[in-house]
């Protein structure tokens, strides 16, 4: 949202999220906080696009917040097994390579056949096309989950489940 106020030294401008409206109240990208007592103009703005660095960079935290006992790479994927909660089970594209390569999918498979676990991957939005890619040409090889909304930036993923 756009919001333009009037101060006492002219007008000035607030972009962010409308957190209150007696009084209107903007909190802005950096956190703070604008109570508007004079708006002159309200304007709504197209979502931010979320950067691949900044999907990936929150990814690379949910992992390392729910790690699991086993932690492996593979070609740019963090391949995980032993947690308790199956998300925690499976293979993320986090390598800043893994979202322009080819799917190593015979390499992730044989991670999880060690483990005795199916074939889960964990798919962020655009940086985990290649999975993406892969299931849209063979859907009868994939359970595909639910879209889930992940963080502050709101970027999508979904689970991926090799039948």
């Amino acid at each position: 949202m756009s919001v333009r106020y009037r101060t006492e030294s002219g007008v000035n401008e607030a972009l962010g999220q409308v957190v209150g409206l007696d009084p209107l109240r903007v909190r802005r990208r950096d956190g703070r906080e604008v109570t508007i007592t004079e708006p002159v103009v309200l304007r709504s703005l197209a979502p931010r696009t979320v950067r691949n660095s900044e999907i990936r960079r929150k990814e690379v935290e949910l992992a390392e917040a729910n790690s699991a006992p086993v932690q492996e790479w593979v070609e740019g994927w963090l391949a995980r097994a032993g947690a308790a909660a199956p998300l925690e089970n499976t293979a993320v594209p986090l390598g800043p390579s893994a979202a322009l390569a080819p799917l190593p999918l015979a390499k992730l498979q044989e991670f999880f056949d060690a483990h005795s676990l199916p074939v889960r991957l964990l798919v962020p939005e655009r940086i985990g096309k290649a999975a993406e890619k892969h299931a849209v040409r063979h859907p009868e090889l994939w359970e595909v989950g639910p879209e889930e909304i992940v963080g502050d930036d709101h970027h999508r993923r979904r689970v991926l489940r090799l039948r």
